[in-house]
């Protein structure tokens, strides 16, 4: 459904792609699985390719990050991150899209990087009518760049495919929210990431328009989780039969007390089931 977002070239880009990497599982996976005792993967995507011909164990290589002393975020700004070239994969045009549905006063949504889809990329948001909230900050010194993720209300990383993403572990190492696809080497980042004060809550309900998601799933799921201790915010993305609720906690919450606050998450929204209408699935956890 998203390949709409990646435009005429990167669909070309893409399959070329694709058929790249399937040629070359096809000459190397059966030799890799046949003679490894154990094959290191980035993410479950890989592992499933591989199947069940070898042992595999998922450790991205993102894990290593070292991002050294950066400036405390203190009071968090605006601002909407994204962080990456601009390449039709990366996913900028659909975080420029989102902007479309961004309705909170002041949020700008600064994009760091630069590539051949920025021109492009500038006449979308044009197009959307989101020009005036979006800024093209261009490639910034690592350490310039870190400061701002640091400062972030949050990072948006839309990419349609990544092995690891270091700018993921960079953005969870410092404690900034972080909102990405749900596959692939962020998503399973995320799940590694001990302590993080993120948590993504997912409920389902499939026919049901964006309207009755947030009005009849959303909102009660939100008003639960306002009784947390140390809940501080969420953010919420709602579309047909899908919401996505993404659960901050305070910047003071100490490293002990997140498991607890991830327990009390769980038992709330699960002891909330019985309200929600029929047919809604789950919610699911990705903490």
């Amino acid at each position: 459904r998203l390949l709409g977002e990646l435009g005429r070239r990167g669909l070309l880009e893409e399959a070329t792609r694709t058929s790249v990497r399937w040629t070359a599982g096809l000459l190397t996976l059966t030799r890799v699985a046949d003679t490894a005792s154990v094959i290191l993967v980035q993410n479950p995507a890989t592992a499933h390719r591989i199947g069940a011909r070898a042992k595999t164990s998922i450790l991205s290589n993102a894990i290593a990050v070292d991002v050294g002393e950066v400036p405390s975020a203190g009071s968090r700004t605006r601002d909407i991150a994204f962080v990456g070239r601009l390449v039709p994969w990366k996913g900028a045009r659909l975080a420029v899209r989102t902007m479309r549905y961004v309705s909170a006063p002041g949020a700008t949504l600064r994009i760091y990087g630069d590539g051949d889809e920025r021109e492009s990329i500038v006449k979308a948001s044009q197009r959307w009518g989101v020009a005036d909230r979006v800024s093209f900050e261009g490639q910034l010194p690592r350490r310039q760049l870190l400061t701002q993720i640091a400062q972030a209300g949050v990072v948006l990383h839309p990419a349609l495919h990544e092995e690891g993403g270091i700018a993921v572990a960079e953005t969870l190492a410092m404690g900034t929210p972080l909102v990405c696809l749900e596959h692939g080497g962020p998503a399973e980042l995320v799940r590694q990431w001990q302590q993080s004060p993120s948590i993504t809550v997912t409920p389902a309900w499939p026919g049901a328009t964006a309207e009755e998601m947030q009005d009849q799933v959303a909102d009660k799921l939100e008003k639960r989780l306002q009784e947390l201790e140390l809940f501080d915010y969420v953010k919420t993305y709602t579309r047909p039969g899908v919401t996505v609720i993404q659960v901050q906690l305070r910047d003071t919450a100490r490293a002990k007390e997140v498991d607890d606050a991830w327990y009390q998450v769980r038992k709330k929204l699960n002891d909330s089931r019985p309200t929600l209408p029929q047919g809604v699935q789950g919610p699911f956890f990705n903490d």
